[in-house]
């Protein structure tokens, strides 16, 4: 079974070489962005201990590794560069692979911010839609995950456009990777994903 894994890595090496497309070229009228409507976009979080503290009880019974982090630039404010990593694992019941899960937010990659939650399914066809009550808090937010996730590897996603009043806009995401450990609950994937975004009110 074969699943998108490599997507974070080819996310994280797109985001570097497409900066200055999403910051000049995405560029929009102003005059025609709505500053009363919102979106959701990632907390800037730039601490293992900021992120852990976001995610509440999600990482309990885990070890954790050192954050990855580049965060190049003004945050929130275009243009920028913001990524981080954090690896969980865990021993596999005296087995020498371990349990791991892998926490890849970022914003910005090859995910347009237009893009809705049925034109993604429509390209990725071995993804489905998570639906989990709290997002109906979050409009513009939507969650994915594998067709096959099972106990060996599973996957799970979550974006939301992030659209500045000045008329740039990416698409920011959460994804969680799972090998070697069971599928974690929609419910509480999505809890823990939410935890990591923030309104944007400016």
């Amino acid at each position: 079974m074969i699943f998108c894994f490599t997507r974070t890595l080819i996310i994280t090496l797109f985001l570097s070489s497409t900066l200055l497309l999403f910051s000049c070229s995405d560029k929009k009228d102003p005059l025609t962005i709505d500053e009363t409507s919102s979106t959701f976009r990632l907390k800037h979080l730039t601490t293992k201990e900021a992120v852990v503290e976001a995610l509440g009880n999600f990482t309990s019974g885990w070890d954790l590794g050192a954050l990855s982090i580049t965060n190049m630039g003004p945050y929130p404010k275009f243009p920028y560069i913001y990524y981080y990593t954090l690896l969980m694992s865990r021993d596999n019941g005296g087995s020498s692979n371990k349990e791991t899960i892998r926490l890849h937010v970022q914003a910005g990659g090859p995910v347009d911010s237009d893009v809705t939650l049925q034109a993604f399914l429509e390209e990725h066809k071995d993804m489905a839609a998570v639906h989990v009550e709290r997002l109906r808090n979050y409009p513009g937010v939507y969650v994915v995950k594998g067709k096959e996730n099972d106990n060996d590897q599973w996957l799970i996603e979550l974006y939301t456009p992030h659209i500045a009043k000045d008329g740039n806009h990416t698409m920011h995401s959460v994804h969680l990777t799972g090998l070697q450990t069971p599928p974690v609950a929609d419910e509480v994937a999505v809890t823990a994903m939410l935890a990591l975004l923030e309104e944007n009110k400016e």
